[in-house]
């Protein structure tokens, strides 16, 4: 498989999420980089991403992430193999290799690094990742022990545990992996799940001290807000105790909600209002310059859609200056629907606690609206179901707007949208995600579509 970096490389690697194709390589494959007999049934694609550069004489350095799960004939009881394979153009992974084998030999560490030349990728089977080395102790129940918060949990130490299941929640190589942990422990059946989340480096410590702040603040913030249990610094770990509950999404896309989104308003006001410690800023003009960036970089893969993406930056640099100027606040900084859930109790749980940053409140508020644009809710075939989106958001800004001291704005909220939606065709691009090249144009089609949107966030 041969990758030419004459087209752009997003175009380029596009190859590598065929799970139909890919399936067969790995058929053939397989095998050899495991060193067993399994014959591959089927092949999925959890994640991608592609790392590229703006410049064309660059593009040949460019690279993809990705990590496969592969069906096999093998123990149903065992987890299916997963592979992190990171592939290149122009046959640049044996360069890439080489000064892997050459590290690790300095190191005297083992190289668990495979060259597949004919796909021009490096592979890693998980749990082995050249930048979380840990994950090797995290996902075996014997070594896992040794890390375990037991200053925060019902028994003392690991004399106490009769049984461990480990299950991957979510793993982007290189960069971090969510495990969960139902553990059984003492002599009467007793249980506890708990979640382990994987950093590649330092961030944890920083994330640990948000969700404690959050958590001593919660009861004022009207929400759940999962029990911290700590850090270990061994294996760049925060434990914390399991929140269970509804996803909002369902509700939301059951056609419920008035009640649920009420609450999301008065969560993200209190929140914004919060005062929470944080110890960096995303201005307006940092997140322009980043959207410009992707707009660039889309434009090299969808020639088609330059003049409209140059349009939306230039619109959004003219209006920079127009805009209210800002009431800085906590923000969440990657606020979705999916950051929500009800708990047992009918409150309201929130989660994720890497991004938040001081910023623009207008931020959380736009990047929910896109999310709901997205995910279609209130989009049903009854005429009578064609002005739910806007009733809903509607619902939301009320809600929020009721709560706080402070004017959001119209126009900072549709400001921010836009750009939300040029970072949200980009993702979709770099990720490869299912119909990118359909996903990517429709979502800036619904940036341009200004109008529709400025009126998405009118007050009555």
């Amino acid at each position: 498989m041969t990758a030419l970096s004459c087209e752009p490389p997003v175009r380029a690697f596009a190859r590598y999420v065929d799970t139909t194709a890919m399936r067969e390589r790995w058929r053939e494959r397989l095998p050899a980089l495991l060193g067993a007999p399994l014959e591959v049934t089927g092949c999925r694609v959890l994640y991608a991403r592609c790392r590229t550069y703006s410049k064309p004489a660059s593009w040949r350095k460019s690279f993809l992430c990705v990590c496969y799960q592969l069906a096999v004939n093998a123990d149903p009881s065992l987890p299916p193999p997963q592979l992190y394979g990171k592939a290149y153009l122009d046959g640049r992974s044996r360069l890439e290799f080489n000064r892997i084998e050459d590290m690790a030999r300095r190191e005297a560490k083992t190289c668990r690094a495979r060259l597949v030349p004919e796909l021009d990728m490096i592979v890693w089977n998980f749990p082995d990742d050249p930048r979380l080395p840990q994950l090797r102790e995290l996902v075996d129940g014997d070594r896992v022990v040794r890390h375990l918060p037991y200053e925060s949990l019902p028994f003392p130490g690991p004399e106490a545990i009769r049984d461990i299941n480990i299950e991957i929640v979510r793993y982007r190589p290189e960069q971090r992996c969510i495990l969960r942990y139902d553990i059984g422990f003492g002599t009467d059946g007793d249980r506890i799940v708990l979640f382990a989340k994987v950093f590649s480096d330092d961030t944890g410590e920083h994330v640990l001290a948000r969700m404690q702040h959050c958590y001593a603040a919660a009861r004022a913030l009207g929400v759940h807000v999962a029990r911290p249990l700590g850090y270990r610094t061994a294996v760049r770990s925060v434990w914390q105790k399991e929140l269970s509950g509804t996803p909002v999404t369902e509700t939301l896309s059951a056609g419920t909600y008035g009640a649920p989104l009420t609450a999301i308003g008065r969560c993200l006001a209190s929140l914004h209002a919060a005062g929470l410690p944080m110890t960096q800023t995303v201005s307006r003009e940092a997140r322009l310059a980043d959207a410009r960036k992707k707009a660039h970089k889309l434009g090299q893969t969808f020639p088609q859609l330059a003049g409209a993406l140059d349009r939306l930056i230039e619109r959004a640099q003219s209006e920079l200056n127009d805009l209210p100027p800002v009431h800085e606040t906590v923000i969440h900084g990657d606020m979705h629907f999916d950051q929500f859930r009800l708990a047992n109790d009918g409150a309201l749980a929130l989660f994720d606690f890497d991004e938040w940053s001081w910023g623009d409140p207008a931020q959380d508020l736009a990047d929910l609206i896109v999310d709901a644009h997205i995910r279609g809710f209130g989009r049903h075939k009854a005429e009578a179901d064609r002005t739910r989106l806007p009733e809903m958001i509607r619902v939301l800004l009320d809600s929020y707007r009721h709560r706080v001291a402070w004017t959001v704005s119209d126009a900072a909220i549709a400001w921010h949208a836009r750009l939300q939606l040029i970072t949200k065709a980009y993702r979709t691009c770099i990720q490869q995600e299912p119909r990118w090249q359909e996903r990517a144009p429709e979502l800036v089609a619904l940036a341009a579509r200004l109008v529709e949107f400025d009126a998405a966030t009118k007050q009555d």
